[in-house]
């Protein structure tokens, strides 16, 4: 979700973490991303639990990430929104850190995401 005001633009992010196996074990600690519009980087941030949960077999957590854009970066932002009509493409990439029986796992991610105004 994309919330702007005359002073700032608020972006809420839901990350969805999946085991989609019958693996045990495994604890999400966080999410680090990057988000971006046409390659150009809107804000950075992180989001996780205050300790690690777990992801039990088949199941899923949902991770809430926020970042703000002041100054420049919001007059950015209002450039390429305007540029694109209102319906800026966005993608996320970042790495999650997951705990395993073994150690750390950190699988990487690069994907589209969708936006909404308000």
């Amino acid at each position: 979700m994309v919330a702007h005001t005359d002073s700032n633009v608020t972006v809420t992010m839901l990350f969805n973490v999946s085991n989609p196996t019958s693996y045990m074990g495994l604890r999400l600690a966080s999410v680090s991303y990057q988000a971006l519009i046409q390659n150009k980087l809107m804000g950075t941030a992180g989001t996780g639990p205050p300790v690690p949960i777990s992801l039990e077999p088949f199941s899923a957590k949902t991770l809430i990430g926020t970042f703000v854009m002041t100054g420049a970066k919001m007059d950015q932002y209002d450039t390429l929104f305007a540029q694109s009509d209102g319906a800026p493409q966005w993608h996320v990439r970042g790495t999650m850190s997951i705990w395993g029986r073994d150690g750390f796992l950190t699988p990487e991610f690069d994907i589209p995401v969708t936006a909404s105004s308000t």
